[in-house]
Formats: structure tokens, sequence, C-alpha cells
């Protein structure tokens, strides 16, 4: 089973769903990052799109990307800064 871009998509999403409180109420949604390289897996940061209770746009700090393997959808965080690091040289 190879898993297409778009529902890699909708997968990072119920998983980010899943694994972040404030998904929803954040107005998260993954989105493809193709400033990020993990070979075998489809990158997706998950940028807000609320506003907080000051009026201001949510930000999110410390929130690593989310990779879903192109073989069989699995989901995951970047696996902190070494891999992180190492996507980012991957870049083309």
């Amino acid at each position: 089973m190879t898993v297409s871009v778009s529902d890699a998509r909708k997968l990072a999403d119920n998983f980010g769903r899943n694994e972040i409180a404030n998904w929803d109420k954040w107005g998260c949604k993954a989105m493809e990052d193709d400033s990020l390289h993990l070979q075998g897996h489809f990158v997706f940061t998950y940028p807000p799109t609320s506003m907080g209770e000051d009026g201001k746009p949510v930000r999110l700090g410390g929130n690593w990307p989310i990779v879903v393997k192109q073989s069989n959808g699995e989901c995951r965080f970047v696996r902190g800064r070494g891999e992180y690091a190492t996507m980012r040289k991957l870049q083309a």
C-alpha cells in the first residue's frame, strides 16, 4: 500500500487532532512542507489560523513537524533536533 499525499494530509490532520489538545481550537491544519525532507515520508507542518484571547494570531513554539510514512501511513512527530537538522540538510 502506498499512501497518496492527499491521504497523508488527512492522516496527519487526524494524528495532530489526537495528539495536540488544542488542534481545533487553534485552527491547525496539516500543510505539506517542501523545505523539509525525510526519505520515504511526507512532511507536514501545522500553523495555527485562529486568534488568541489577546486578539493576536496564535503562535506555536517548539512544535515538531508530523511525518507520514509513504508505505503504510504511519504518523509520528519528528524525533528531535538531530532528525530535524538532517531533514533541513536534505533540501534540494
